[in-house]
């Protein structure tokens, strides 16, 4: 399969994870911490229906645009993660993590993180375009590797994943952030740019199954 179809089979799985996002959110506030996934799904929805598409688009300024957007998203959505790292936690039964100093902690690294990412990464940007393995996309001329913000975010998930594994015995999350992390670590040569893509669904897949199981604790419901 060409790089354009696995991502349109990705984008399918964020929208599939959106969905259910929504509808949980219509019951518990889309505005709280544990459902800010949903932003962060509906930037990876964009960033793979983008690329998934770009051959049938075309190299050319409206491509471009639509790439840069890929960009935008990713600084202003994935540091949100670093706020869903402390909801787990503090959903844990972790006794620091429910302290307002803990969670405004939380709230200005998440961003700082932002704003690092758009200074550094975003804002100025040079974009150039790029055709592997059946995908045309635009990527970061520039680019030495995943931007210091993703590093850094790993961390609280991966800390996160320990926290409920040690308190609940629920192992997901942090199996989730462990693969995500070896997968961006260890250089695969395999016939595609999309193996990244896949470890961050995975990732997410993981994370989104720690939410609804917060959820049904939360409810008291055995699980």
């Amino acid at each position: 399969m060409m790089d354009s179809g696995i991502y349109a089979f990705f984008t399918i799985g964020y929208v599939i994870l959106l969905l259910m996002g929504f509808y949980r959110a219509n019951q518990t506030g889309l505005f709280t911490l544990g459902n800010l996934l949903v932003f962060v799904t509906m930037g990876l929805v964009y960033d793979n229906g983008v690329i998934a598409i770009g051959k049938w688009i075309g190299s050319g300024s409206f491509l471009e645009k639509l790439s840069f957007y890929r960009f935008l998203f990713h600084a202003l959505f994935t540091p949100m993660l670093v706020l869903f790292s402390y909801y787990v936690i503090r959903e844990s039964g972790v006794r620091w993590a429910k302290s307002k100093s803990a969670k405004r902690s939380f709230i200005a690294f998440t961003v700082l993180l932002i704003v690092l990412e758009i200074v550094t990464e975003t804002k100025d940007v040079k974009l150039k375009v790029e055709e592997k393995f059946g995908a045309l996309r635009y990527v970061n001329a520039e680019s030495g590797g995943p931007p210091l913000m993703v590093l850094i975010t790993i961390i609280p998930l991966l800390a996160a994943g320990f926290y409920i594994l040690k308190r609940q015995h629920w192992i997901w999350m942090l199996a989730g952030a462990a693969i995500m992390t070896a997968g961006s670590a260890i250089p695969l040569e395999l016939n595609s740019t999309a193996v990244t893509n896949a470890f961050e669904l995975i990732l997410l897949i993981s994370l989104w199954a720690t939410k609804f199981y917060l959820d049904q604790k939360q409810r008291g419901v055995e699980v």
